[in-house]
């Protein structure tokens, strides 16, 4: 309760804010932003893309050999030229350990795998069908046909990887503890609500190690606009998301995480 005073301080100042906002305040170009912004979060209309784009050559700087497979592409994956760009990003980087949210059929996974190096490890957690009605946050109505599936990773398995660890569960509330600062590329991938992402990305902040890199799909997807918002907010307002940059002619955006 020592916090109560300090939150009644900036409960006052938001209201008599709000009250200049909202009378007087549109007036100004910069307010009229925020009013919009403040539409946006509470579900009007499509947020807008807000974080710095960068090119696909100014990224994909240097030479690698890239392997793909299951070019197949279904309801949930990742294009074709995303899914060029994430094996690209691991081959350049060859991560050690890395660690996948939303595994859905596995595609990514196995291309993730067959990019890494040989003693490489890849795991990849998904929410069960059977905690579809018990999970820590809110899901969006679109993401549970991506949950109702009769298995998990059927791509990934079939094609038996050995570097692959599927994991079974919910990522608000799963044990982190053991990939604390152990993770080197993070792929985030799974639900697509504001809640999940928020908290999604906060959990990246501490598994993975300085210079890891981490991604999300998605962003700037009409489909998901919780996702965009949330995205936007963190980059507007935590210094730790402020190299989020949004990979042009995609909806990946990343970060190459520094440790504080």
């Amino acid at each position: 309760m020592a916090s109560l005073p300090r939150f009644l301080k900036k409960y006052l100042f938001a209201a008599f804010s709000s009250l200049y906002l909202f009378t007087v305040g549109f007036w100004s170009a910069r307010h009229r932003v925020l009013l919009s912004q403040i539409c946006e979060h509470f579900g009007l209309g499509k947020p807008k893309a807000r974080i710095p784009k960068i090119g696909n050559w100014d990224l994909l700087k240097g030479s690698t050999s890239v392997t793909l497979c299951e070019l197949g592409e279904w309801d949930g994956n990742v294009a074709i030229n995303e899914l060029a760009i994430i094996s690209f990003l691991v081959s350049k980087n060859s991560p050690k350990k890395v660690f996948e949210i939303g595994t859905f059929d596995g595609r990514t996974t196995l291309n993730i795998a067959n990019n890494c190096a040989s003693d490489a490890k890849v795991f990849t957690l998904d929410l069960p069908r059977k905690d579809l009605t018990a999970t820590g946050l809110k899901v969006e109505d679109g993401d549970k046909k991506f949950v109702n599936k009769d298995q998990i990773g059927q791509r990934s398995l079939s094609a038996e990887n050995s570097k692959i660890t599927q994991l079974y569960g919910d990522s608000a509330t799963f044990d982190w503890t053991p990939y604390n600062n152990a993770i080197d590329f993070l792929f985030i991938d799974g639900s697509h609500s504001y809640d999940y992402v928020i908290k999604d990305s906060l959990t990246a902040l501490k598994i993975v190690k300085d210079q890891g890199l981490i991604l999300w799909h998605d962003y700037d997807n009409r489909f998901w606009p919780g996702l965009t918002t949330a995205l936007n907010e963190l980059y507007s307002t935590r210094p730790e998301f402020k190299g989020l940059r949004h990979i042009e002619g995609t909806s990946i955006v990343f970060l190459q995480h520094t440790r504080q």
